[in-house]
């Protein structure tokens, strides 16, 4: 969670269940980011997908949300982590 921009797509997610697009007209960020972020915070067990639909165009939109309303996050920084650039 130390990039931004994850932050930002999590802290829509915990307000309610969103798309990659919605996600996009919201934060303005590239769908291409979103979509590694999004896969990095379902790997990471903080988002889940709700539900999939097709729309009226046949495209299928994936939905999204956050497990929990609140996430409590220790942050610590040493000499290993600044060496490597994390």
């Amino acid at each position: 969670l130390y990039h931004k921009k994850k932050q930002k797509i999590l802290e829509n997610l915990i307000k309610k269940e969103l798309t990659i697009y919605d996600l996009k007209v919201l934060t303005g960020l590239n769908p291409g980011v979103i979509k590694r972020h999004i896969d990095d915070l379902l790997r990471k067990g903080l988002i889940i997908l709700t539900q999939e639909k097709r729309n009226k165009m046949g495209m299928n939109l994936k939905y999204y949300r956050a497990k929990a309303k609140y996430f409590k996050v220790r942050l610590s920084w040493g000499i290993d982590q600044l060496n490597k650039g994390d």
